[in-house]
């Protein structure tokens, strides 16, 4: 029932002492020092509401059992699991994230313990949900040819690609990305557009980046998630922005930040904090 990323899975691991609560996975979670995890922590840790909150702990009555994770849960962090699946699943994710499950928890410690002001929930919020910027610095980017994904290829699109691909963006994915895409099919663009296909020359994700030394957006068909594709597309952008002479790249308003830092060894470019 539940996928979960590997920085989930390190904050659940962290929490296994006990049956996991809302309070002990944001615990948890503020030992984990990296990316927003730890910028949260920098945020969250000075406010004295919030840090008496862990000061009051009980023995849970009830518990539930996730196979998944091995773990004994409380019942209402077993919902907020729930919300956070809930939530991946609107954005077309495959993996539960710690944004989404620390943005519910947060939501729940406030509802309860009213330990936040509203502008600092907000904040919080902010600071685990929202889309950034990260920079790649190309000098140790792992090979393309290291990469080993035998069942599928990328090739860059051409002008005659264009109705192809734009079909299978807008038809799993929306319109949100078919203007930046289209712009790779204008005559003397500097938009390009990377696709993955299958041994049957089905198209299974793409990938843009400007020759400016810009990528994004990306995108996989939910069906072909965890298969490497993602990470087959960037290599392959990056590749092709480092022959053009470029040593960094800005990826815009990522969403799915543990895919880039683990892929590339992206890092976010400004911190909210």
């Amino acid at each position: 029932m539940f996928t979960f990323t590997d920085r989930v899975i390190r904050i659940l691991t962290l929490a296994s002492d006990k049956p996991i609560s809302p309070k002990l996975f944001l615990k948890s979670a503020f030992q984990v020092e990296e990316s927003v995890c730890k910028e949260l922590k920098n945020y969250l840790i000075i406010i004295p509401s919030l840090m008496r909150v862990f000061e009051n702990s009980s023995s849970p009555v009830k518990t539930l059992y996730i196979q998944e994770i091995g773990q004994p849960v409380t019942p209402t962090f077993y919902h907020i699991l729930v919300h956070a699946k809930q939530r991946s699943e609107k954005y077309r994710q495959v993996f539960i994230n710690e944004g989404h499950i620390l943005e519910f928890t947060l939501k729940y410690l406030q509802e309860k313990h009213s330990c936040l002001r509203t502008h600092q929930l907000e904040k919080a919020v902010q600071i685990i949900s929202s889309a950034r910027d990260l920079t790649v610095n190309l000098e140790h980017l792992t090979p393309l040819n290291e990469l080993n994904v035998n069942e599928f290829t990328v090739r860059m699109a051409k002008k005659s690609d264009a109705l192809y691909v734009l079909n299978f963006i807008r038809k799993h994915f929306g319109e949100r990305w078919l203007s930046s895409a289209s712009n790779a099919f204008i005559l003397h663009s500097t938009t390009h557009i990377y696709i993955a296909e299958d041994k049957q020359s089905s198209i299974t994700g793409f990938a843009c980046f400007k020759q400016t030394g810009t990528f994004g957006p990306m995108g996989v068909a939910l069906t072909h998630r965890k298969k490497r594709i993602g990470e087959l597309l960037v290599l392959a952008c990056f590749d092709q922005l480092k022959k053009l002479g470029h040593n960094e790249v800005l990826i815009e308003q990522a969403g799915p930040i543990e895919f880039y830092e683990k892929t590339c060894g992206a890092v976010i470019r400004d911190p909210l904090l």
